[in-house]
């Protein structure tokens, strides 16, 4: 599949659209005002057409739809999925035969971000048809990549639909469709290279639960570490509360939260109920406007566990600094010619 493919009118109006959409997407980066501007020019040129369009994240650009807002977020959190990247390069050093599973790919961001770090292999999973064909073109610059367009829950079921808007897609439980709905561990015994993930990133709004105890086989054998949203807007504190007591019940003990924005927030046990219940509590009521990202480690994990909160601890610690080396001696001079 090629990128051309997307683009299948080939009118001028079209073709037109894609270069004017790409120059607004480009503007994002610009100073206040010119993302002002662009944003207003974004939401116009939507209503419009949805031509591919090109986004660059950090040294892999990626083939999107103008209607994606990954753009949009990325410029108002620069920081966004880099704690993604210090994870997986921290758990690639600890583990020689490093593998990942993207659950939620969506058009290949996670996986963009993941090959900075190295060219392991990665299991990309993606149930929306338009983002799985942006996914597979994506896809296709990289070695040692599988794509799986299927929607993972709980347990295998008759087709369901899916509700999608700017950038993001999530099961509609309630009504009937056509996509396909397994569970990972029964998808892996047709991926069976990918059958003990080092990494297992999800991704669903709404299902990571669901995904989760649809790969129990994989979580008691082979104990992944897990990395996943944690939004209050996709369940209750009781369903979380469940979640964690089957954590537990599997060995898992350790868990890092960070901010929607990438940085880290709080290291905290699976056995510490109350302080993740007040930690979902602050987060609960946002509307999925704040959340937060978790790893989740096993005890044997516990060395690449302690690793990843040294790192993170340390770059806060830097950021402060420097942030309190401004405030001291104000910003840097501009030297002038």
């Amino acid at each position: 599949m090629r990128r051309r493919e997307l683009s299948r009118r080939s009118s001028p109006r079209w073709s037109l659209l894609g270069t004017a959409g790409q120059l607004v997407i480009d503007h994002l980066q610009g100073s206040r005002n010119r993302r002002r501007a662009a944003l207003v020019a974004l939401r116009a040129m939507r209503l419009i057409g949805d031509p591919p369009v090109s986004f660059t994240i950090g040294s892999n650009t990626l083939c999107i739809p103008l209607s994606h807002d990954l753009p949009v977020y990325c410029t108002a959190y620069p920081g966004y999925s880099n704690n993604l990247i210090r994870l997986a390069t921290c758990v690639a050093e600890h583990h020689p035969h490093f593998v990942v599973i993207d659950v939620g790919a969506n058009v290949g961001d996670s996986l963009a971000s993941l090959r900075t770090v190295g060219d392991f292999p990665v299991l990309c999973v993606e149930p929306e048809p338009t983002y799985a064909r942006y996914l597979e073109i994506n896809a296709e610059r990289f070695a040692n990549v599988e794509v799986a367009q299927v929607a993972l829950d709980e347990s295998a079921r008759d087709g369901v639909a899916l509700t999608k808007q700017r950038g993001t897609a999530s099961l509609d439980r309630a009504t009937s469709g056509l996509v396909p709905v397994r569970s990972l561990d029964e998808i892996l015994e047709d991926w069976p290279a990918f059958a003990r993930p080092s990494l297992l990133k999800i991704d669903t709004d709404g299902s990571d639960f669901s995904v989760l105890r649809g790969a129990a086989r994989l979580m008691r054998a082979v104990q992944p570490i897990v990395f996943l949203e944690w939004d209050p807007a996709f369940f209750t504190w009781a369903e979380a509360r469940i979640l964690l007591d089957w954590l537990c019940s599997l060995g898992y003990r350790s868990l890092l939260f960070w901010d929607n924005a990438g940085d880290f927030l709080i290291r905290v046990a699976t056995n510490e109920a109350d302080r993740v219940r007040d930690l979902t509590g602050y987060y609960s009521g946002r509307g999925s406007n704040r959340y937060c990202d978790v790893a989740i480690f096993a005890d044997r994990d516990e060395r690449i566990c302690n690793a990843v909160y040294r790192n993170e601890t340390a770059l806060a610690e830097r950021r402060a600094t420097s942030l309190g080396q401004v405030l001291t001696n104000g910003p840097p001079a501009v030297v002038t010619s």
